[in-house]
């Protein structure tokens, strides 16, 4: 019987050099093998692509895609169909992620499984009572967050059944996320940030990155992936789409951030795509490759605990408090942030009795 992928399977190489097929299996596993010839009754991986591209043909011929859900009668569909739609037609075409599909397919297998065992097979018997008693069930074994997360998958899957007309209204009218507590943020003085700076200096590539996000307040993952063509070096402006919000952004940098920049570029002749800050042996910068020079760094001077992260929070909460007291909608800009309310968190309530003097001298006069 041929087997059934969630995806269409690829052709790669390995790090050695052989040929793999790259696919997700029925249960959301990535699964990588190696392509195999048979040679005198024994099999042997090929680093030949016409072999490896022969071998693949064939296979990709016993392999059916999964199934479309069964459309049921009526207005009340099954939530089973609904599930198989988002895991299966929606996600495949909206590129998700390999990472992303396993996540969801567990969210939305777990939220099956309770239906089952709850005797709950349709959308009409379920509400916000329901969602709610599902929540409490998750919190007996996770935490508040991974329970909103949960609750979260359920909704988007609500939500494109709805765009895509198996679902005619929302079965819950309100959502019960619950609410997780912000942790406190950790912010660095501008003396421990400078001694901090100042140990990096010997690792000079990654000293000028670490500059960069400290006079900046950056995401490592915008500072990382920054290239040529979006620094605007007439205005010191740096124009681009951040990474995690996928948001078009424009803001100044100092001129301390724009040395950092040039610094780090040194001799290369840039093309307009090839990015700003690179490893000692010439890559790109990863999140986990930076965290973790990072953190090796510092640690071997003597610097235990340091949170890479806390360079980027250390700015905005040097920003927003005295005696700079940037702007919020300012400093929106610069954090680039979505929404105002994260950039509030930075604010903090002391010092507010001397706006009250300020305004109770202004009316005296």
């Amino acid at each position: 019987m041929p087997k059934q992928y969630n995806n269409p399977p690829r052709l790669r190489q390995d790090s050695e050099g052989f040929y793999i097929i790259d696919y997700l299996d029925d249960t959301g596993t990535r699964k990588r093998p190696r392509l195999k010839f048979t040679h005198a009754g024994r099999k042997y991986p090929t680093k030949d692509p016409s072999v490896a591209q022969r071998l693949f043909d064939a296979m990709v011929q016993t392999i059916v895609p999964p199934e479309a859900p069964t459309r049921q009668a009526g207005p009340d569909p099954r939530i089973r169909e609904t599930n198989d739609h988002y895991l299966y037609t929606y996600l495949p075409t909206a590129s998700a992620a390999p990472r992303t599909h396993g996540a969801y397919l567990n969210h939305l297998s777990t939220w099956q499984s309770w239906c089952n065992a709850n005797n709950i097979g349709r959308w009409s018997q379920v509400n916000r009572e329901t969602i709610q008693r599902y929540a409490l069930h998750l919190q007996k074994t996770h935490t508040q967050q991974t329970t909103n997360n949960f609750i979260s998958a359920i909704r988007a899957t609500v939500n494109e059944a709805i765009v895509a007309g198996i679902l005619t209204t929302n079965p819950v009218t309100k959502w019960p996320l619950g609410r997780v507590d912000d942790k406190e943020i950790q912010a660095y003085s501008p003396a421990q940030i400078k001694t901090y700076l100042d140990t990096l200096h010997p690792k000079y590539n990654l000293w000028c990155i670490a500059r960069f996000i400290a006079y900046t307040g950056n995401r490592p993952s915008d500072a990382i992936s920054l290239t040529y063509s979006q620094v605007i070096w007439e205005t010191q402006h740096i124009d681009r789409v951040s990474v995690k919000v996928r948001a078009l952004r424009k803001y100044k940098i100092s001129t301390r951030a724009l040395n950092a920049i040039t610094d780090a570029i040194g001799a290369r002749k840039m093309r307009p795509a090839d990015p700003i800050f690179l490893r000692d042996n010439g890559t790109p910068w990863s999140k986990n490759s930076l965290y973790n020079a990072f953190t090796r760094a510092l640690t071997a001077a003597g610097h235990d605990g340091v949170n890479f992260k806390a360079f980027r929070s250390s700015f905005a909460t040097a920003m927003a408090n005295p005696p700079i007291r940037c702007t919020l909608p300012t400093l929106q800009v610069l954090m680039g942030h979505t929404d105002i309310a994260t950039t509030m968190r930075y604010v903090r309530a002391e010092g507010g009795v001397d706006y009250i003097e300020q305004y109770a001298d202004l009316l005296d006069h």
